[in-house]
């Protein structure tokens, strides 16, 4: 008699995303009631600055930034991802590759990245190249390191029973070793999705003349404190929905992987 298969792992359990949806409500409340009663001068609540959002919608000024940084963030976060992904497993499996680069991964990862935005200024210059350079220099670090780990954690006793059956170095990789870190990769690549939205927003800011970040100097200049958080909260939203995508491809991806017993 066949045994039933184990049930699929929630990659997300209930009980989490409700404390997390509670946890949100609670805190969109405080801020309404803070912005309301006054209690700080200069804040202005929740509802405020969600209609100064539908005002920028309205009179056309929030929807041709948005598109700017939404599109260097795309490119620079598919570099990332092709770069992070290839140089963090090729490192993983070769140890002369990994004695070679760990130096400067494990450099770029403690060292605040917003520091070498300047010397990527000078090389590309006033244009979307220099921020897609940022975006790659925030995310594809922390995608190499997670992938790095990823794969060197991947279960050795299924990649020794692939080839027991006949599977080659390459089958045994590509078919064992990465859907065995799958999950940690894909976890890797949502990190990697907000350190993109950080690295798109201060490039911007650096810059000053691109996309959101250009729009929010202008209320940063008026001391605009409604207009400042308004962007905030274009960008804040925007990092979680292209997060929960990335989310949804792990799910769909890493699917068959189930919970330990």
């Amino acid at each position: 008699m066949l045994t039933s298969l184990p049930a699929r792992r929630r990659l997300v359990p209930k009980g989490p995303l409700t404390l997390e949806a509670a946890g949100l409500l609670v805190g969109l409340v405080a801020w309404e009631v803070i912005g309301a009663l006054h209690v700080i001068s200069w804040f202005p609540s929740l509802h405020d600055v969600l209609a100064r959002v539908g005002e920028l919608a309205a009179q056309g000024k929030l929807q041709e930034p948005l598109v700017q940084s939404l599109t260097n963030l795309v490119v620079g976060y598919v570099i990332s991802v092709v770069v992070g992904v290839v140089l963090g497993a090729v490192m993983a499996v070769s140890k002369y590759v990994n004695f070679a680069l760990r130096f400067y991964v494990d450099a770029l990862m403690a060292a605040p990245s917003i520091m070498l935005v300047p010397v990527l200024y000078v090389l590309f210059g006033l244009s979307s190249f220099t921020l897609i350079a940022v975006i790659v220099l925030y995310a594809s670090v922390f995608i190499i390191a997670t992938t790095r780990s990823a794969v060197e954690g991947a279960s050795h006793g299924l990649l020794d029973m692939a080839r027991s059956f006949g599977a080659g170095p390459v089958a045994g990789f590509f078919w064992v070793t990465v859907r065995s870190a799958g999950p940690e990769i894909l976890s890797g690549l949502r990190l990697g999705m907000g350190r993109a939205v950080k690295g798109m927003f201060n490039g911007e800011l650096f810059i000053a003349v691109f996309g959101l970040a250009a729009l929010d100097k202008n209320y940063e200049g008026a001391f605009d404190t409604t207009g400042i958080l308004a962007i905030a909260v274009v960008v804040i939203v925007l990092a979680v929905l292209l997060a929960t995508l990335v989310e949804i491809a792990n799910r769909r991806l890493n699917g068959w992987a189930t919970a330990p017993t």
